[in-house]
């Protein structure tokens, strides 16, 4: 037998070993420490109940680390990026509550690659929304080896550690607010992407999306990448189904493609390796109309790093239509003269071959007039 824990749990709890089996969520985080395992509510006697959330915190001595992998993963469908509250999804968070920063958060279709903590301790949210089935199991342990280099010392000399990385989970590229550029054909406007094989927090690059914004009008205020407002976890649309004035992902793709630039509109579709991924249609962009776009980097945990917003206006585009429509008005109005004109040809010869008719009724009149009076 395992570590046996004092928890509050419902009367429907029941403990086993280093794990907890029940079926109803806890009202508070359960407690964890040294090397275990962790599981979704049912597991793996049934599905997962609707609506529940269940939390534990994971502690290990001071100095090490935690570690944190999924040995078993099976949750209901939902949208790639786990951000709707009717979905199911996994949360862990690199410390002791849900306030501490994020390193990833799982749903049905998301990578589940190991995860350490940069600390003591992480906490693991679930949180089962509409769409049920087996659920989850994860196991942890205690690490020896920090997730990545700390701050104040350097890296040990080698082409693919990054220069000095930071602490923070979530950090943004330090560049201005917005770039502008000239004005770009439709699907002509170039992107010089950032190469970061690195993030701020340490971890490797995984993948990149770029999210476009198309504006009302030159100037407008759109803050910056870092807003809330672009927070991952809030831009789910694509091209396909863009709102006016909201921010799209137009393209992601993985990071070690070795793109140096990345051109808007080039009606292509973009997705990552990995088998089931989303694809995403960079779409053609509406002519004479102001853009905002911006890269994001991801690494493996979805935590990521946003570059600046690039401003651009696409040319107005040759009015061909309406260059159409005058053409084809000048025509019909030319062939309607003409028309006309050999109309009034025509009345203009019947008139004539009328009058031409009447004079000569009229003399051959005069004629058989005079002939009789000449017999009398």
């Amino acid at each position: 037998m395992g570590k046996i824990y004092k928890v509050p749990f419902p009367t429907s709890c029941i403990i086993m070993s280093s794990n907890f089996f029940f079926s109803v969520c806890p009202t508070e985080a359960i407690p964890l420490s040294g090397n275990g395992k962790l599981s979704s509510p049912n597991y793996p006697m049934s599905n997962y109940t609707a609506s529940q959330n269940c939390t534990w915190i994971i502690t290990v001595p001071v100095g090490k680390y935690v570690k944190f992998a999924f040995t078993d993963f099976v949750l209901g469908s939902c949208a790639l990026d786990c951000s709707s509250e009717s979905c199911t999804y996994v949360e862990v968070y690199n410390g002791a509550s849900a306030r501490t920063a994020s390193l990833g958060r799982f749903c049905k279709g998301s990578d589940q690659n190991e995860m350490l903590s940069s600390g003591h301790q992480m906490f693991v949210k679930f949180h089962s929304g509409s769409t049920l089935d087996r659920g989850f199991e994860a196991q942890y342990s205690v690490s020896l080896v920090a997730p990545r280099p700390s701050p104040s010392s350097s890296p040990p000399p080698s082409s693919s550690s990054p220069p000095s990385p930071s602490p923070t989970i979530k950090t943004e590229i330090s560049t201005p607010a917005t770039v502008d550029i000239s004005d770009v054909e439709r699907n002509g406007a170039v992107l010089k992407l950032e190469r970061k094989e690195f993030l701020s927090n340490g971890n490797r690059t995984s993948y990149t999306q770029i999210i476009v914004k198309q504006l009302k009008e030159e100037g407008q205020n759109i803050g910056t990448s870092t807003d809330q407002k672009y927070a991952a976890k809030d831009i789910v649309k694509d091209y396909e189904n863009r709102v006016d004035g909201e921010p799209y992902i137009t393209a992601e793709f993985d990071y070690d493609k070795g793109e140096e630039s990345f051109t808007i509109g080039d009606e292509k579709y973009y997705s990552r390796s990995k088998s089931g991924s989303k694809k995403y249609l960079n779409g053609e962009l509406d002519s004479g109309t102001n853009y905002a776009v911006f890269q994001r980097s991801f690494d493996a945990y979805r935590s990521y790093d946003s570059g600046s917003f690039i401003r651009f206006k696409t040319k107005k585009g040759f009015p061909w239509l309406t260059v159409l429509l005058v053409v084809i008005l000048i025509v019909v109005l030319a062939l309607a003269l003409i028309a006309f004109a050999c109309w009034l040809v025509k009345k203009k010869r019947r008139d004539l071959e009328v009058s031409s008719k009447t004079d000569n009724v009229e003399m051959n009149t005069a004629g058989s007039h005079g002939c009789t009076a000449t017999v009398a």
